[in-house]
């Protein structure tokens, strides 16, 4: 019963488990949703994918919920929402960076908020840094996150399509 309650969960809410050193983890089937929900998710969907990943097992989900929280401060009424919201999301995704300066698609997270956050929030600092790391780094992306990269590049400032011929 347990395991048909299992594949009923997996089946409705869009994750696999993953058996791991006997540990379950939820991993996202489908980024590419992640990733539209990033660029032009309404609130309504931000929320209901902050849910899920909060309520998951990933071991990066702080990367993944703080970039959305982050995304939803644009979103919310008054400054002191935005203003707590987008520090929460800054604070989970910088600590994710912290203990894995490597992952390229924590840094491409953090890129795609980089460029669109407004100056007030100061939160530009690592731009070139991480656009450079992404550019020598790209290869080693999820196909997912590197086709979420492909068409993020068609409109950043920072990042164009040359920079990822080769």
């Amino acid at each position: 019963m347990k395991a048909l309650l299992l594949v009923l969960f997996c089946c409705i809410s869009g994750f696999t488990a993953v058996e791991a050193n006997s540990n379950i983890y939820w991993q996202p089937t489908d980024k590419t949703e992640y990733y539209r929900i990033l660029k032009a998710g309404s609130l309504a969907e931000i929320n209901n994918e902050l849910a899920i990943i909060e309520s998951s097992s990933l071991k990066n989900k702080d990367a993944y919920a703080g970039a959305l929280l982050m995304k939803k401060a644009g979103q919310l009424k008054t400054p002191r929402e935005k203003l707590s919201n987008f520090k929460k999301g800054a604070k989970l995704l910088e600590a994710k960076i912290e203990a894995d300066p490597s992952n390229t698609e924590y840094r491409f997270l953090r890129l795609i908020i980089q460029e669109h956050a407004p100056k007030i929030t100061k939160y530009n600092n690592e731009i070139i840094e991480d656009a450079s790391f992404i550019k020598k780094n790209y290869r080693q992306l999820d196909p997912e996150v590197l086709q979420a990269l492909k068409d993020y590049i068609q409109d950043s400032k920072i990042l164009k399509p040359q920079d990822f011929q080769s």
